[in-house]
């Protein structure tokens, strides 16, 4: 169906990123991984990689050059990012984007 790139940040929700990558591919999407180093810390890149089937983009930079604008970036569909940040202050409100 569509190519969605994952942005997965830091945070213990990065774990729930794993599930929401799997959920993604059962209706027939392909996903590509996009991590944070922070969220390489819960989470290690080669578990996205055995789930997706794609390497995971953790840099902007590869030795030498720019990846100015990722294949998966340019060929995306969508682009969802997990975890979603909250705010930990009384009384604030989201808003869904």
């Amino acid at each position: 169906m569509a190519l969605i790139a994952l942005g997965v940040t830091g945070g213990i929700g990065a774990y729930k990123a794993v599930e929401v990558a799997r959920g993604l591919q059962k209706r027939d999407h392909d996903v590509v991984a996009v991590m944070t180093r922070s969220a390489r810390k819960f989470v290690g890149p080669v578990t996205f990689e055995a789930i997706t089937r794609r390497p995971v983009i953790t840099d902007q930079f590869t030795r030498g050059r720019s990846m100015k604008s990722p294949a998966p970036f340019r060929n995306r569909r969508s682009t969802l990012s997990a975890p979603r940040a909250r705010s930990s202050s009384a009384g604030a409100s989201s808003s869904s984007s």
